[in-house]
């Protein structure tokens, strides 16, 4: 009788762990599709800053003036520290920063192609550091369009917010 009801019981917990599992296993599934997702934004926003970085730091490298030296390398500087951030947030979510799609932008391409033609003059870096900060800006807002989980969007939108701040000065 003792064996029947222990019986009972073990197959009784099997049964709820069996159908406690289910529902667990389909959470665990979306969260790894929303954290693939973040991954994936977050590492096409951390390449692009990479490049915007490099152009910048190749422009300062350039300048013909000191001020605008100062500018293009505070900008790499700035970049290179909110790629930092995202590769953080990357590892914290499980994925390598670096793997997977990398974003590209043609405005980058053609900033390299003009600092490699002559010195960076206040004019040619503030083209620059527009064209750097518009695909940076356009490749968060296409990012902030997918669905992410909230804390990755939380620092993407900070993110942009200072990227935003520092074309407005560019633009004036």
């Amino acid at each position: 009788m003792l064996r029947s009801v222990a019986a009972i019981a073990s197959f009784a917990l099997l049964v709820a762990c069996a159908w406690n599992g289910a529902p667990y296993a389909a959470v665990q599934a979306h969260r790894t599709d929303e954290m693939r997702a973040d991954i994936d934004g977050l590492n096409r926003v951390a390449s692009l800053l990479d490049e915007v970085s490099t152009n910048y730091l190749a422009a300062a490298d350039r300048a013909a003036e000191a001020g605008t030296a100062d500018a293009m390398s505070r900008l790499a500087w700035c970049r290179a520290q909110q790629r930092a951030e995202l590769q953080a947030r990357i590892t914290a979510l499980g994925g390598a920063p670096g793997a997977g799609e990398r974003a590209s932008c043609p405005n980058a391409a053609a900033s390299t192609r003009m600092i490699a033609r002559a010195p960076v003059d206040s004019d040619a870096g503030v083209e620059i550091a527009r064209r750097g900060e518009s695909c940076v800006i356009n490749e968060i807002n296409a990012t902030l369009a997918e669905y992410i989980a909230p804390e990755t969007s939380e620092l993407l939108r900070d993110i942009r917010s200072a990227v935003t701040s520092d074309a407005r000065h560019w633009r004036s």
